[in-house]
């Protein structure tokens, strides 16, 4: 509910609003990215970037790749 809540209030703004499918957002973003193994990928970039990246981290570096690629309306 909460995040229906949040996506009207931005929806009003103007906002886009993308939803994902956990399931399927990393292979979404490894398409994007065009690599083969996102884990791999999110791997390197967590090395690189530093603290903090845990899991909610991934998913939502996953899903914004993902968004990022979808046509505009």
């Amino acid at each position: 509910m909460y995040r229906k809540a949040l996506a009207a209030a931005a929806q009003a703004r103007g906002w886009p609003i993308h939803w994902y499918d956990a399931k399927t957002v990393f292979g979404l973003a490894s398409r994007a990215l065009h690599v083969e193994d996102f884990e791999a990928h999110f791997l390197q970039a967590r090395r690189e970037l530093g603290p903090p990246w845990n899991q909610d981290h991934k998913l939502a570096l996953a899903a914004a790749i993902a968004a990022a690629q979808e046509p505009s309306e």
